[in-house]
């Protein structure tokens, strides 16, 4: 991945953790991977933000805060029935 003519650091780090994420599977993978998508976007609005391009920086966090929320009501229905 790149953005213009630079290379972005952490591309391959990124490339793999969206594999080993493709590889997960079950009910039991989705509030891990609500969780990581919720990180994901916070980060990408704290960058959006840092970088002076800020106008999706708050819908950014609402969504953030949401999957986030999904996460969390995901994994306590899991639980409700044992994992």
């Amino acid at each position: 991945m790149t953005n213009g003519d630079m290379s972005v650091e952490g591309t391959e780090d990124l490339n793999a953790l969206l594999d080993q994420a493709l590889r997960m599977q079950g009910g039991a993978a989705v509030p891990q991977l609500l969780q990581a998508a919720s990180r994901i976007l916070e980060h990408c609005a704290y960058e959006l933000a840092r970088s002076e391009m800020g106008g999706q920086v708050s819908r950014i966090i609402l969504i953030s805060d949401e999957l986030d929320r999904m996460a969390k009501a995901q994994g306590r229905l899991a639980a409700g029935r044992g994992g």
